[in-house]
């Protein structure tokens, strides 16, 4: 249960789960109160698990409550079961809670995610454009291999899923994140200038390296009227005394030296990090694609005698690698450009003797 207070509202997030897996949620906005937290909280279980509404056996909850034994005994009457409410301070219980507290603070985002928002987004970055479209960036490799790069386009506060865009890298060699991210920026906005399809801002993930990457490649292309940030996440950093800080997230603009730091809790950091999360995760799913069929593909290139070409028909005839491996001496033979001899090679090479039982292809 995800607790997030506002001057102007107080949002509850219910995440739902079972079996340790997440399976929904919902979010409830309340009006704003100058009641304690605890207060509130307490007030809301005691009506949310009103008569008829199914009571799990540990809810979590985000702070101690001065009446929990209370509530617990009655919700245990209720349910005829123990039931407990708890506070997790780690493991996987702590995480639950820390993602029901993320969806309570953006749950209000389709409110604010606005002109008003917009406009306040602009003066507090000193952006030199109001940033109704906005593309975000991020980069997904595994060192260095199977890269990729993403970019996603937020219109007026929310994503315009038919702009968002993928990048496979193809001149950067290991792990450079800067030189993929210079790839897929130069790759874009060659694009962009020659189709007049420029956006108002750029957000890319990283810290100042990242920032200087573009700046380098709008003075290389020469485009001079789009603003471009940098959001980096939080980290965990040495600290002389209590041993390690957890340091803030931090926006680079080109024209500060000293970033921006905005309180954990802004309307506008939330925005952010949700297009910074949209950018990772529409890179990571491209990245499990790209390197899920590369390590598929790279099975069938092991082959002795079964060339690219050949590669090429056994996959367009069969769809997947895995089929390629299930199918029979005689199905084999009816792929183009195969012959008896190069089908039994293949069955064979997928049912060798040294192998208990044919090749696992499915990466479990």
């Amino acid at each position: 249960m995800g607790f997030d207070g506002r001057p102007n509202a107080v949002v509850i997030y219910i995440l739902f789960g079972r079996g340790g897996r997440v399976l929904g949620g919902r979010g409830f906005r309340l009006p704003a109160s100058e009641l304690p937290a605890e207060e509130i909280l307490s007030a809301f279980l005691r009506q949310y698990y009103r008569p008829g509404r199914f009571i799990p056996q540990q809810i979590l909850i985000p702070i101690a409550l001065a009446d929990r034994a209370l509530i617990e005994e009655w919700l245990t009457e209720r349910q005829k079961k123990r039931v407990r409410l708890l506070v997790p301070k780690a493991g996987d219980k702590r995480r639950l809670l820390q993602m029901a507290r993320e969806n309570a603070e953006k749950f209000l985002l389709p409110e604010i995610g606005n002109e008003t928002l917009l406009e306040n987004l602009r003066h507090v970055l000193h952006l030199a454009n109001l940033p109704r479209r906005i593309e975000a960036f991020d980069i997904s490799n595994f060192q260095g291999q199977y890269a990729v790069g993403s970019m996603v386009l937020f219109v007026d506060g929310q994503p315009s899923k038919e702009g968002y865009r993928h990048f496979k890298i193809q001149t950067v060699v290991g792990a450079d994140d800067y030189g993929m991210m210079e790839e897929i920026l130069l790759r874009r906005y060659r694009k962009a200038l020659a189709g007049g399809d420029l956006p108002d801002l750029v957000l890319l993930d990283g810290g100042r390296g990242q920032l200087n990457v573009a700046q380098r490649v709008f003075e290389k292309l020469g485009i001079q009227d789009v603003d471009f940030i940098s959001l980096a996440k939080e980290r965990i950093e040495p600290h002389p005394r209590r041993g390690r800080k957890k340091t803030e997230e931090k926006i680079f603009h080109p024209l500060f030296a000293t970033p921006f730091i905005l309180p954990k809790h802004s309307s506008l950091l939330i925005f952010l990090d949700r297009l910074r999360d949209e950018a990772h995760r529409f890179a990571i799913t491209f990245h499990k694609k790209v390197r899920g069929k590369g390590a598929q593909q790279s099975v069938l290139e092991e082959i002795a005698g079964i060339g690219p070409i050949r590669r090429r028909e056994l996959l367009q005839f069969f769809g997947t690698p895995e089929k390629v491996q299930n199918a029979t001496v005689e199905k084999l033979r009816k792929v183009p450009r195969m012959n008896q001899k190069l089908a039994r090679m293949v069955y064979d090479f997928f049912h060798r003797p040294d192998k208990e039982g044919p090749l696992n292809l499915t990466g479990t």
